[in-house]
């Protein structure tokens, strides 16, 4: 396919396969070199470049995505807005091998173009998905944050950020879109791709075709559901980005568990492309969002030649890396009833690390605690315990009705480690796992009663 789009404010035309790496096309094919190949897996942020004014991984966007759309490398944005910023880094130690360097270049402009007063703490989320191992970060972190001093100025981002729009070929309506599908045998759904262009190249090339989910506007925006039993709910989009869901002020409001799963989906770059329905459909077991989705009865839409489906989300996730969608459906959003008066919800991911890391255990629970003392209602869910992420039936069995205390959380901890069937794998061992569970648990029983301790 051809595909023409812009980079660094030039037009370009580029015919390749569907699911070229971006990141190759502009190395390879255009030239721009700064933008480097570190891990090719999403971790590291050496390839960020800027897609219609965000910080993505050129490393897992599929050419087909580009059609139409604003790419800026490190090569234009050092040379031209973030000039002061490169000076800085320079200045600051935050400079030594610079294999990282321009990635960490990228991002940072990006974050100060929308905050040019951004703190220690937010220069450091920011660049969580951004590895750099000689500087230590202090001297980075120094060269961009006010606390260190004055920052480097910021550009207009009214002069940088292109609105995503649909592009060359992409379907712009849902019954296009299920048209094609029906039409075009292995025509593959893709959103982020975050997980999807993590493959070898030879499976790359093996994928026929491309349908941009982004294009499509019946899977976008986060709306407030005002009619039927989910009345005061939310609904919200298949093609919903993570930062936009941690950003979204009636999901923090409501649902400050699916918050804060959104917040640690891999770093800046990964939220900007992730979405909530890739995190479902992958039905990966360690997936961030899924036991939220679990504990908060969320409900899945699905959209086929036969029409609209609706699918208790406990019931969508059939084994290891299967679902309950039919061939030809797409998932196009997810309904979630409004959180029971009075209740608590709470969130915890498990990993080696504090960012861009898989989880080890995943859990999330709601409950609420009566005027007696007892909780009168309580749900968990956990995930990276069992072939599929899992609501702990039994467990929310035994904590009904009981006080609201140290006993009751120690025995919610002890059950849940009792009904998982974790696995050994490369980043945990069982034991780990159900230890780790059962201690996520007990405490998280406490945060939810009101008497956590330090």
């Amino acid at each position: 396919m051809k595909v023409r789009f812009t980079v660094n404010g030039e037009a370009v035309a580029v015919e390749g396969h569907p699911f070229e790496r971006l990141l190759d096309v502009v190395r390879e094919r255009l030239g721009a070199t700064g933008t480097k190949e570190g891990c090719g897996e999403g971790e590291c942020g050496a390839c960020t470049v800027v897609l219609d004014g965000r910080p993505v991984l050129s490393c897992l966007v599929p050419l087909a995505q580009c059609a139409g759309r604003a790419v800026e490398t490190v090569e234009a944005i050092a040379a031209g807005p973030a000039r002061d910023l490169v000076e800085r880094l320079v200045e600051a130690g935050g400079v030594q091998c610079g294999a990282c360097t321009p990635g960490i270049v990228v991002t940072a402009w990006a974050l100060l173009r929308d905050n040019p007063s951004a703190s220690r703490e937010q220069v450091r989320e920011a660049l969580a998905g951004n590895l750099c191992r000689c500087t230590g970060y202090e001297g980075i972190v120094r060269a961009l944050a006010t606390d260190g001093g004055e920052p480097p100025a910021a550009a207009d981002p009214a002069a940088t950020a292109a609105p995503a729009h649909p592009g060359n070929g992409a379907p712009r309506t849902l019954d296009e879109a299920l048209r094609r599908l029906a039409a075009e045998p292995g025509l593959r759904p893709v959103a982020g791709g975050t997980d999807l262009m993590v493959c070898e190249p030879e499976d790359r090339a093996g994928m026929p075709g491309a349908l941009d989910l982004f294009a499509l506007p019946e899977l976008a925006g986060i709306r407030e559901l005002t009619e039927g039993e989910h009345a005061g709910g939310l609904e919200i989009g298949a093609a919903v980005t993570f930062t936009e869901i941690r950003r979204s002020p009636l999901v923090r409001a409501r649902y400050p568990a699916l918050a804060a799963a959104a917040a640690v989906v891999g770093g800046w770059q990964i939220q900007n492309r992730a979405t909530i329905g890739g995190n479902a459909a992958n039905a990966s077991p360690a997936g961030d969002s899924l036991p939220v989705l679990l504990a908060l009865d969320a409900e899945v839409v699905a959209v086929g030649a036969d029409g609209e489906r609706r699918i208790p989300y406990r019931e969508f996730h059939t084994g290891y890396r299967r679902t309950a969608l039919r061939p030809g459906e797409l998932l196009t959003a997810f309904r979630l009833p409004p959180p029971p008066p009075g209740s608590r919800q709470a969130f915890r991911k498990v990993g080696t690390r504090a960012a861009q890391a898989i989880s080890k255990v995943v859990v999330a629970a709601l409950g609420r605690v009566d005027e007696g003392g007892r909780f009168d209602l309580f749900r968990l869910a956990a995930g990276s315990v069992a072939p599929t992420p899992v609501r702990l039936g039994a467990v929310e069995a035994a904590i009904a009705g009981r006080p609201a205390d140290e006993a009751t959380a120690a025995l919610a901890g002890r059950l849940a480690a009792g009904s998982v069937t974790p696995i050994d794998d490369v980043r945990s061992t069982a034991d780990y796992r159900r230890f780790a569970l059962e201690r996520v648990v007990r405490r998280m029983v406490l945060d939810l009663a009101g008497t956590a301790s330090s």
